[in-house]
């Protein structure tokens, strides 16, 4: 969008207008138009660049949506479109952006109130599950141990069986005579 910008208009520091180049001027004829200074001619260009960074940041995807939507559903003519989007979307131009930008900030305020006692309830209730949760009163070395033991069995899932239940499961391995069973229980 931004380099766009910069092929198709300069920017006029002495009457602080955006103009538009002619499709064959190129930097060196808009540098003569705009007073033959370069250092002048680079920082308007400079200004225009960081400028339209700026407002692509803060308006690129609703400014690409609203062209979208307008182009599809031929809302629009390019000026009104323009217009639209500036006042109604970006609260950027009109008598009540002041009003309206002030609206904005006070349901943002009001957004943000809403998240922090969401977020300190979502605090409270998981500090009442963790009060809840019996491996928290545990000592670390009592976890630990627990921690050893469950690697052991999945290790060894025989180890801590009786002596009768290991004997039932050995005799059901060669008992087995489908391969499939033979390879899963392996």
């Amino acid at each position: 969008m931004c380099l766009g910008l910069l092929q198709k208009y300069r920017l006029n520091l002495q009457s602080k207008k955006l103009e538009r180049k002619s499709d064959d001027e190129d930097d060196e004829q808009s540098l003569a138009k705009s007073g033959g200074n370069r250092d002048e001619f680079v920082r308007a260009m400079l200004v225009l660049k960081m400028g339209c960074q700026r407002w692509v940041e803060d308006y690129g995807s609703e400014t690409s949506g609203f062209i979208y939507k307008s182009v599809k559903e031929k809302l629009h003519s390019a000026d009104d479109a323009a217009q639209d989007f500036c006042v109604n979307y970006a609260n950027l131009c009109g008598k009540s952006k002041a009003e309206k930008r002030k609206q904005e900030k006070a349901k943002e305020k009001e957004r943000q109130q809403k998240r922090r006692e969401m977020m300190k309830k979502e605090d409270e209730r998981e500090a009442a599950r963790s009060k809840d949760d019996p491996l928290k009163a545990l000592p670390e070395s009592s976890k630990l141990g627990l921690q050893q033991m469950l690697e052991a069995a999945k290790n060894d899932p025989l180890q801590y069986m009786d002596d009768e239940a290991k004997q039932r499961i050995q005799q059901a391995r060669t008992d087995l005579r489908c391969e499939v069973c033979r390879v899963v229980f392996d």
